[in-house]
């Protein structure tokens, strides 16, 4: 069963985790930079919290 939440913080790790697994999925991880900046302020860049 899917369940949907917000995003917390304690969820970092994983989102990372599962960015840079579908990027290597497909060949096209680089490595880290400032195309990942969005995904080290999730709150503030995407909740407006």
């Amino acid at each position: 069963m899917l369940k949907i939440r917000r995003y917390r913080a304690s969820d970092h790790n994983e989102v990372w985790n599962l960015h840079n697994l579908a990027l290597d999925q497909v060949g096209a991880n680089v490595g880290s930079g400032a195309q990942d900046n969005d995904l080290h302020t999730i709150e503030e860049t995407y909740l407006f919290i």
